[in-house]
């Protein structure tokens, strides 16, 4: 026993020495951590060597790279800088960042991309959190990424124009929580980007593309005076979660209220969770073909403008226990089969939503094209245009689109412009202001008491 002791210290000092050396790395091309002393497998931190290969790419504009195997981290790792990072592993389910402490393993600031790498947290109870981004971080990009055991697996506080897709997150109390709090907990005023003069950040959708939540103890994703834009979203428990809530939307903060809005959620499932849904305080959310299936309650909506529930006849809130109004508006394509409506103070509407949806994207200077045939459509509607361009902007338009003399004209706009749309013998053409590029693009056309304009 004392030989393998003694052993044990040998192979620590020698890590620690091989750490503390500089890196030898190739003259271009990517910045193995390995070359900077990390050594897989050992079950010893290798917290400085990857720090020191962070700190190499900050300043040389290379990317991190880390090979198949699992590597300790004992405190912090920190990107600083705001220009573009990158870490990038060989696999997700190979290059893997392990701790067993009660800290955030990776803190990250505005540019920084991370793909293909794990995150493991392997204390025997949920502590710590995966990545947090910078306050006010704009732009991260992660992908290809698995999260596993931790408190909080992603969190950010006034972050902007993020883009987080292939994404699975297990065995945690919160999967995604992002929010507008002071270190305090009070609201944050948001002087960068108010709305008539109040808090919320009303052009701050984080896009989320094909993510899996399982087994999240309090909220799968959980957002205060933020939004988001999520494609593909699969939250769900082994077993019933009574307390945990699916996705959780408010405008709220303490006394003040956000004018967030445009929050949508589309092509997903929820499952197994107390609450599926719980929308606070935020204007305009659209929900379309979510299966809701084993939750106590599919929906909760307190103090909304306008919730829309768009669902084609194989999916639904058919599998949840019930919908929750509080002085909210909710609009439904179809009614809704499965347990029973509690509503205070609202209005809820079945059927007749006339309500119509079409998706877009351009390439940068691409010309103008057809996205709607408008030929079957009866009086006026609202246009609303949601999507992100660039990669990362956030773009939200509204038109009057009005029936005269027997074709279909716009009239007014509001919000940004840089979608120019015509009507043309009732085909509805878009095309890109300059050389912006659009992603995840949706164009609403709804009841016309929608505009704001």
């Amino acid at each position: 026993m004392k030989f393998i002791k003694t052993n044990c210290l040998f192979l620590a000092l020698s890590s620690m020495a091989l750490q503390a050396q500089e890196c030898s790395l190739p003259e271009e091309g990517l910045i193995p951590v390995t070359a900077c002393g990390a050594i897989a497998n050992d079950n010893i931190s290798d917290t400085v060597a990857i720090q020191k290969a962070i700190a190499l790419a900050e300043s040389s504009g290379r990317s991190v790279y880390i090979p198949n195997g699992v590597f300790d981290v004992s405190s912090t790792l920190r990107i600083q800088r705001t220009g573009k990072v990158r870490l990038i592993g060989q696999s997700k389910n190979g290059s893997i960042l392990r701790t067993n402490q009660d800290i955030t393993l990776l803190h990250i600031s505005h540019n920084t991309e991370i793909e293909n790498i794990g995150f493991e947290q392997s204390y025997a109870s949920n502590i710590g959190r995966a990545i947090d981004m910078n306050n006010g971080a704009f732009r991260i990009n992660l992908e290809h990424i698995n999260i596993s055991g931790f408190d909080v697996g992603i969190s950010g506080r006034e972050t902007l124009w993020g883009n987080f897709s292939d994404i699975n997150i297990s065995d945690v109390n919160i999967g995604v929580e992002l929010h507008s709090r002071l270190v305090d907990g009070s609201p944050s005023t948001g002087g960068w980007n108010k709305y008539n003069g109040e808090i919320g950040y009303y052009n701050n959708v984080h896009t989320f593309n094909n993510i899996v939540i399982r087994n999240p103890a309090k909220y799968g994703m959980k957002l205060e005076a933020m939004a988001l834009s999520v494609h593909g979203l699969n939250i769900s428990a082994d077993q019933l979660e009574q307390d945990a809530v699916g996705v959780n939307i408010s405008g709220r903060l303490g006394v003040k209220v956000s004018k967030m809005f445009n929050s949508s959620i589309v092509d997903s499932s929820i499952s197994n969770v107390g609450t599926a849904i719980k929308l606070v305080s935020s204007q305009y959310n659209y929900i379309s073909n979510v299966n809701v299936s084993g939750s106590l309650i599919g929906l909760v909506a307190e103090d909304m403008d306008k919730v829309e529930l768009n669902s084609n006849s194989n999916q639904g809130f058919d599998g949840a226990g019930m919908v929750r109004l509080t002085d909210s508006l909710l609009k439904s394509s179809r009614r809704l089969t499965s347990g029973a409506i509690q509503s205070t103070s609202s209005l809820v509407s079945f059927g007749n939503m006339q309500t119509e949806s079409f998706h877009y994207s351009f390439y940068a200077g691409e010309a103008q094209k057809a996205i709607a045939d408008l030929s079957s459509l009866s009086g006026s509607r609202c246009l609303t245009t949601t999507g992100t361009y660039d990669g990362y902007k956030f773009v939200i338009q509204q038109s009057k689109l009005t029936l005269s003399n027997g074709s279909l004209q716009l009239e007014g706009s509001r919000g940004d412009t840089s979608i120019r749309f015509t009507v043309v013998n009732n085909q509805l053409y878009a095309q890109p202001a300059g050389s912006k590029r659009f992603d995840f693009g949706t164009v609403t056309l709804s009841e016309l008491s929608d505009c704001g304009i």
